[in-house]
């Protein structure tokens, strides 16, 4: 927040995203982005993160990064 007003909104997955080069989405499902649009309109939040965690079950970290 910044001056009373929400700046950024980010929506923590907990699940595993595929690594697959054949995936532009790399398995982001169309929910998730849905469910970001919601967010954005009713906080009215124009900036939107996707955050999938990494913890010790998954293999070496990956980063992905979708404009």
């Amino acid at each position: 927040m910044r001056g009373g007003m929400i700046v950024q909104a980010i929506n923590a997955k907990w699940k595993r995203l595929t690594r697959r080069m054949d995936d532009p989405k790399q398995d982001v499902s169309q929910s998730d982005v849905y469910q970001m649009m919601a967010h954005a309109r009713i906080y009215d939040c124009r900036r939107l993160m996707l955050l999938y965690p990494h913890h010790a079950g998954l293999e070496a970290a990956a980063v992905y990064y979708i404009p």
